[in-house]
C-alpha cells in the first residue's frame, strides 16, 4: 500500500486541502493520503484559532466517506510542537507502505523546507512532493515530483476572516465542517 502525508493546521480544513488529497491519490497513485493535524506548528508563529481537538474532528467529519482518504490523530495525541519528521518515521515504521511514504508540501513551505528540523533525513526516508502555489517557485534541493495546477485555491485564514466578518464562506470547506464551526462556534472573533 502506497500511503503519502498531507500534513498541516488545518485551522479549518477546507475543500482545498480535500481536493489536493484526492490529486495525490489519484494523480500520483497513491492508495491511501493521511491528512495530519498538527498539534503546534514548528512554522507559524500563532497558535491556531482551533484547538487541537476541533480542528481534527473537522478533519475527521472532511475525509469521512472518502475512499482512501483519512485522519491521522498521531501528531494530535503526541502533543506539542509537530516535527514533520518524527511524523514521517512514524508512518514508515507502523504503516509499512510499499517505498517510501509521500510527503506533501505546498510550495510556499518548499523555500523553508531545508530549515525543518533534519530535512535531509526527511528528504531520505519520504518521496517529496510539491504542490504549486500561486507566487511561490517552490524549489527543493533534493528529488521532488511536482503537482501542478489550480489544486489549492482556498485559504484557511481567508475562511476565518470571513467567519469573523459575518461574510459567506460555508461553500469552501465541506458541508459538515461547516455544520461543525457553527455548532461549535468556532471563529467567530476576529482572526488572523
Amino acid at each position: 500500500m502506497r500511503v503519502a502525508i498531507l500534513g498541516g493546521t488545518f485551522d479549518p480544513v477546507h475543500n482545498g486541502h480535500v481536493r489536493l488529497a484526492e490529486e495525490v491519490r489519484d494523480r500520483l497513485g497513491y492508495d491511501r493520503v493521511l491528512l495530519v493535524p498538527a498539534a503546534q506548528s514548528p512554522h507559524k508563529e500563532m497558535r491556531p484559532a482551533a484547538g487541537a481537538a476541533d480542528r481534527l474532528a473537522m478533519v475527521r467529519l472532511a475525509t469521512l466517506g472518502r475512499e482512501g482518504l483519512s485522519a491521522s490523530d498521531f501528531e494530535v495525541n503526541r502533543g506539542g510542537q509537530s516535527f514533520t519528521i518524527v511524523t514521517v518515521e512514524s508512518v514508515a515504521r507502523e504503516l509499512t507502505p510499499d517505498g517510501r511514504p509521500g510527503l506533501v508540501i505546498g510550495a510556499d513551505l518548499a523555500d523553508l523546507f531545508p530549515s525543518w528540523k533534519d530535512a535531509e533525513q526527511i528528504a531520505t526516508l519520504a518521496d517529496l512532493i510539491v504542490v504549486s502555489r500561486p507566487g511561490y517557485a517552490g524549489d527543493l534541493p533534493w528529488d521532488h515530483e511536482s503537482l501542478d495546477g489550480e489544486v489549492m485555491t482556498e485559504s484557511s485564514s481567508e475562511i476565518r476572516r470571513r467567519i469573523a466578518r459575518g461574510d459567506y464562506w460555508e461553500d469552501l470547506v465541506p458541508e459538515s465542517v461547516a455544520r461543525y464551526i457553527l455548532e461549535h462556534q468556532l471563529y467567530s472573533r476576529p482572526a488572523g
